[in-house]
């Protein structure tokens, strides 16, 4: 007698092992899904608690435009240098230059270099900042308008 609910419950468990519903309860656990479930969980409490102000962005791009047509338009219009040829604000130019980021083109705008104006005295560190990301952005996409 006591094989008996041992054998029912084997039976059970061959059915339950076969049907669809039990194998989409065990996909619902496999670890995988379960730490993607978690990260996107996780992922939207940090963008809500603390979001991504686009409109902001957009400022500051607005604001590197201005301050680069005032400052730098002069030798810089659309990334081009009418001083030294090869020294333009072209993504391969930067490159080739030593300026891959933000903070070496803020360097250089900072301290200046050869016939590059140094413009600590006339700009203060964040509207640096602001127009090196500009000109950084406006690399990276080829000085498209």
């Amino acid at each position: 007698m006591e094989s008996e609910p041992v054998t029912s419950i084997n039976k059970n468990i061959d059915i339950l092992s076969t049907s669809s519903t039990f194998k989409n309860t065990l996909f619902m656990f496999n670890p995988v899904n379960r730490y993607s479930i978690i990260f996107a969980l996780v992922l939207t409490l940090i963008l809500t608690i603390f979001p991504v102000n686009t409109a902001s962005l957009a400022v500051n791009m607005n604001q590197g435009a201005k301050i680069f047509e005032m400052q730098c338009a002069g030798c810089h219009a659309n990334g081009g240098n009418i001083i030294r040829r090869g020294k333009n604000l072209k993504k391969r130019a930067l490159k080739r230059n030593g300026f891959e980021s933000v903070a070496a083109i803020s360097e250089i705008v900072t301290h200046g270099k050869g016939n590059m104006s140094a413009y600590a005295d006339r700009l203060t560190t964040e509207e640096i900042e602001t127009v090196s990301s500009y000109v950084w952005q406006q690399a990276e996409q080829g000085w498209k308008k």
